[in-house]
């Protein structure tokens, strides 16, 4: 009977041990999470402590667009005359000044155009004589009226001709001011109506173009700008000035700043979206090429809300951390999950920040070596 006795004690005994052993498991699981500092390592590092602090995030309208100049900085050469290309030393991406030649044509009608003016200049001197001397001999009773009104008519009309050949000339480069009868010539320049790099070229030396047809393109990119397309549902949060986040590609991890410039006033009826048009800083303009594809965000209006610095803030497989101070010295803290939100200017939103008291205070310098650590 003694020995069931003990043999029943000593059950007993084992049982409590075990159930003690699973009772302290959590005890450990929860020491885990303290990390304690001497004086000498929280001061050697520079560690700082600090309130979640109300910091404003901004509502993000995301579109996309392209990189453009205003329609005043394009500039599409054409033919006023079709004519062969005779010189044409330019290639894409050379810098041309306004007024300087690009390219040369020829043609036989250059020719019989300037024959044209000057015969009809020399015919304006006898017409205009013989109109005044008709005048005359009209208010004399001399001559007729049908002489007079045939005069009048013959002159008037070479005066039209004359400026119609001279506007002509003026428009395939030549100035009729200087045309004389020994400099005729077959060839007229084109020159750049503005300074700008050649951006396309649709000829070649020897080929032959016809009246209006394109020959080539210049863009100054003096004034390059975001050409965006924002959804009609996001108009009403548009605001000039508003800061715009951009990226040139979808790989690209560098972003830029402009700023909103111009709002459309009206809606696309097929894709009911406004035109914006955004400001780039001349400072970086210089780093896109007209035509380039752009994500951008626009900054709409913010929403003040429990934030800490994004130092602070450590993920570790997915999860995101961060160091709460349990003791007055500073020289305790546990490891909190955190639920972060947007990021803006250094700053991440902290979405639990209602679970932690008003009072608390976390590490914001030198949390990443203590959790990853």
């Amino acid at each position: 009977m003694i020995r069931y006795i003990s043999f029943f004690i000593l059950l007993t005994f084992v049982f409590t041990a075990c159930k003690n052993s699973e009772s302290s498991a959590p005890e450990t699981e929860e020491d885990a999470s303290l990390i304690t500092l001497t004086k000498a390592q929280y001061q050697s590092n520079a560690f700082e402590v600090n309130r979640l602090t109300e910091e404003p995030f901004p509502t993000y309208i995301r579109t996309q667009g392209v990189i453009d100049v205003p329609p005043q900085n394009k500039a599409a050469i054409h033919a006023m005359m079709g004519g062969f290309v005779k010189n044409i030393s330019l290639l894409v991406g050379d810098q041309v000044k306004k007024g300087q030649v690009i390219l040369t044509l020829e043609n036989p009608q250059f020719v019989q155009l300037q024959q044209d003016f000057l015969e009809t200049k020399e015919q304006l001197s006898f017409l205009k004589s013989e109109y005044e001397r008709q005048a005359t001999l009209y208010d004399e009773k001399i001559t007729s009226q049908k002489n007079f009104l045939k005069a009048e008519s013959d002159y008037k009309t070479a005066v039209a001709r004359v400026e119609s050949l001279k506007k002509q000339l003026q428009m395939v480069g030549i100035n009729p001011d200087n045309l004389q009868p020994g400099n005729i010539r077959s060839q007229v320049q084109l020159r750049a109506p503005i300074s700008g790099f050649v951006s396309a070229i649709y000829i070649s030396s020897g080929s032959y173009v016809s009246e209006n047809e394109p020959l080539m393109e210049i863009v100054n990119n003096d004034h390059m700008h975001l050409e965006m397309q924002v959804f009609e549902r996001d108009i009403p949060k548009l605001k000039k000035d508003q800061v715009i986040v951009f990226k040139t590609s979808e790989t690209s991890s560098e972003s830029y700043e402009g700023t909103v410039h111009l709002i459309g006033t009206t809606v696309n009826s097929q894709t009911r979206t406004t035109q914006v048009h955004g400001h780039i800083p001349d400072s970086i303009a210089n780093r896109f090429a007209v035509g380039m594809f752009v994500e951008a965000q626009i900054e709409a209006e913010s929403t003040s809300t429990a934030a800490l610095p994004k130092e602070a803030v450590v993920e570790v497989e997915g999860n995101f951390y961060a160091l709460l101070k349990l003791d007055t010295e500073g020289l305790q803290f546990r490891k909190v999950t955190i639920t972060p939100g947007k990021e803006h200017n250094g700053f991440v939103e902290i979405k639990n920040a209602n679970t932690f008291p008003a009072s608390a205070q976390f590490l914001v310098k030198g949390a990443y070596n203590l959790i990853v650590e």
